[in-house]
């Protein structure tokens, strides 16, 4: 049974990534690390194998691949009712990080203060090809753009390229969320939708301390990129 000490020493890592960047993919590789809820070591050789099967199914066209657990949603931040509920399912006592996909609408709507310990992956549209790359995916996928130069809107969720540099961004998640700066780490889309993921995941490895591991997220990598474009 959790205790209220493996609560507080738990650690929430945050995927804070804008529509299309690649956040749950992002999420899937950070849970490889044996540590992580839900792909933790007494389950992780079967919940890899799921992730495999989700990655090969020629009809899936979300990479949202593992269920997210305790929750009717891909993200455990849409409301703070879902919020909770997700974390209720956590055993913290065996699991000693989980992993937590967002957009900004739903990060700013839950509050994560609380939390003793948060770190925040951010995929980043600061250069013109990230911005390509999720517009072409849009593309296939909407039929329209998503994101603009300028600041003009194409519809309400998505006001502009100006908009998506400035939110999703080291100096939001420090000064908006309250993220310390050394638990901020920031990865350009164009650089995460190359086509070798290692020297990403070795960095990401260096940087928290965790042991992802290469070979699998090579393996999973390589058949999102596949997915991506079918």
């Amino acid at each position: 049974m959790s205790k209220i000490s493996d609560f507080l020493n738990h650690n929430f890592y945050f995927v804070f990534y804008p529509e299309l960047g690649g956040g749950h993919h992002l999420r899937n590789l950070i849970s490889l690390d044996r540590s992580f809820f839900p792909l933790g070591a007494i389950n992780h050789d079967i919940l890899y194998q799921n992730l495999l099967s989700w990655y090969n199914d020629p009809t899936a066209i979300k990479a949202h691949a593992l269920p997210v657990v305790g929750s009717n949603n891909a993200h455990t931040l849409i409301n703070p009712t879902e919020f909770e509920q997700y974390l209720d399912s956590i055993d913290f006592a065996q699991y000693k990080n989980s992993t937590h996909p967002c957009h900004a609408t739903e990060m700013y709507r839950n509050d994560i203060q609380n939390l003793k310990n948060r770190s925040m992956l951010i995929l980043t549209v600061k250069d013109s090809i990230s911005y390509d790359i999720i517009n072409e995916r849009a593309e296939k996928r909407y039929g329209q753009h998503l994101l603009t130069k300028t600041s003009g809107d194409l519809n309400v969720e998505h006001p502009g390229y100006t908009f998506e540099k400035f939110v999703y961004s080291r100096e939001a998640a420090m000064k908006h969320l309250g993220i310390a700066d050394h638990r901020v780490f920031e990865i350009e889309v164009r650089d995460f939708y190359k086509q070798d993921i290692t020297p990403i995941i070795n960095n990401i490895n260096k940087f928290y301390n965790l042991n992802i591991s290469l070979d699998q997220a090579q393996e999973l990598h390589k058949l999102w990129q596949t997915m991506l474009w079918r």
